[in-house]
């Protein structure tokens, strides 16, 4: 909505998505949760090893990285 919001209003995007305004106005204006936060460190991990390895490296030694750079991992390899 917040990408389209020049070219519709957003009472309209509401009623077509069945959202309300007052539910969309108060989620652009709460904080980010846990873990969207955590999610956004993720992916500054990810970017950083994936810069490192200039973008050549499989999965074992990219995890490796990962874990010594204290990224969240999960017993699987990443966070699910």
């Amino acid at each position: 909505m917040r990408a389209n919001r020049a070219r519709w209003p957003i009472s309209m995007m509401a009623r077509l998505l069945r959202v309300s305004t007052s539910g969309y106005y108060g989620w652009l204006a709460r904080e980010p949760s846990a873990h969207a936060c955590s999610d956004a460190q993720l992916l500054a991990c990810i970017r950083a090893v994936h810069a490192s390895s200039r973008g050549n490296t499989g999965r074992p030694v990219f995890t490796r990285s990962a874990r010594v750079r204290a990224c969240t991992l999960g017993a699987n390899g990443w966070r699910a």
